[in-house]
């Protein structure tokens, strides 16, 4: 019996080959391999090698559109993150990328963002999802997931650091969701506001330092330095000899620019 045969082959240490599946959103059907399938249960084991032939939805709906993007992007990071917005799968592609550059650089190494996923879960994911917990937040924003408020939280917490040029840590991001009146799309208007320089300016010149009407820009630490009170009047990028600045929720919510640059 070919049941018997895989129960003995499993026992004797042999490898044997994936089974053949497909995929359909969370569920798994199984094209070869039933009774290795069997096996497998019978003698306790919780996982399988496989062969996975996901079948992705047409991107007709939102819903569709979602889903193709998390599969792309689970694939490519190893990641699952459960987001209800067109986009944020692809923004955090981003950050991960940024995450991975500077680790690597820090450390020395060469390791992709599949080989530092589980460091990247310890390191950033989990503190943030703990304090959106402790505070509450998901309560007060019931139409997003607890990814979408991380996502958003760390959106807020890398860019508002370049923006003030200076580290913003991560209680201060968190913090920043809880003073805001409002629905969260009026949070992050209130919090994306102002500009930002594309690359370090340390020139003094009469261009954009002049024009701002409320004084906000102004050398600090040798370098050009926006207060964090920028509303965004926008005066200051047609200023600028160099077009060195632009709009800081451009920037945010743009993360496709900065991968392509």
């Amino acid at each position: 019996m070919k049941l018997n045969s895989i129960l003995k082959a499993m026992n004797d240490g042999i490898i044997l080959p994936p089974i053949s599946v497909y995929k359909v959103r969370d569920d798994y059907y199984v094209i070869d391999g039933n009774h290795r399938v069997t096996a497998a249960k019978k003698m306790g084991q919780i996982d399988i090698d496989a062969e996975v032939y996901e079948l992705l939805p047409p991107g007709d709906s939102l819903e569709h559109r979602l889903w193709r993007e998390r599969s792309l992007f689970e694939i490519k990071t190893g990641i699952k993150v459960d987001f209800s917005e067109i986009g944020a799968y692809e923004r955090l592609y981003v950050y991960l990328r940024l995450y991975a550059k500077q680790t690597n650089k820090k450390n020395g190494t060469n390791l992709k963002i599949k080989e530092l996923h589980q460091q990247w879960f310890e390191e950033i994911y989990q503190p943030i999802i703990r304090m959106i917990d402790a505070e509450g937040l998901d309560q007060c924003f019931p139409m997003h997931t607890r990814d979408d408020l991380f996502l958003f939280i760390l959106h807020h917490q890398i860019t508002k650091s370049r923006l003030q040029g200076r580290s913003v840590d991560l209680a201060e991001a968190v913090a920043a969701f809880g003073r805001c009146p409002g629905r969260l799309e009026s949070k992050l208007m209130a919090l994306f506001k102002g500009f930002v320089f594309k690359k370090k300016c340390d020139k003094l010149c009469p261009g954009c330092l002049d024009i701002c009407p409320e004084g906000l820009i102004c050398m600090k630490d040798g370098r050009l330095a926006i207060d964090e009170r920028c509303g965004g009047c926008g005066k200051c990028t047609e200023a600028c000899p160099e077009a060195n600045l632009e709009a800081y929720e451009y920037q945010a919510l743009s993360p496709t620019q900065e991968k392509a640059k």
